[in-house]
């Protein structure tokens, strides 16, 4: 069956998830530290980088709601988390 393959794409994507989220958090981290003022470009720099990583965040978690309901439909499971 091909339950075992959908379930470690659901673990890779739950994982990138987790590390997006991280590097999402250092992102905004490091832009409360920017000045705008001081240093604009650094300061524009960082924010468009916060900004993919929301995006790609928001990416992440759409797909991770389309498999949690492919398996829900499928397989009529649940998800552990």
């Amino acid at each position: 069956m091909a339950i075992f393959p959908f379930i470690e794409k659901l673990i890779q994507v739950k994982n990138e998830q987790h590390n997006i989220y991280q590097e999402l958090n250092q992102a905004r981290e490091l832009l409360s530290n920017c000045s705008a003022i001081d240093k604009p470009v650094e300061w524009s720099a960082l924010l468009n980088n916060v900004i993919k990583l929301a995006v790609k965040l928001a990416d992440i978690e759409k797909e991770l709601k389309q498999l949690g309901h492919e398996h829900a439909i499928n397989n009529h499971g649940t998800l552990p988390y």
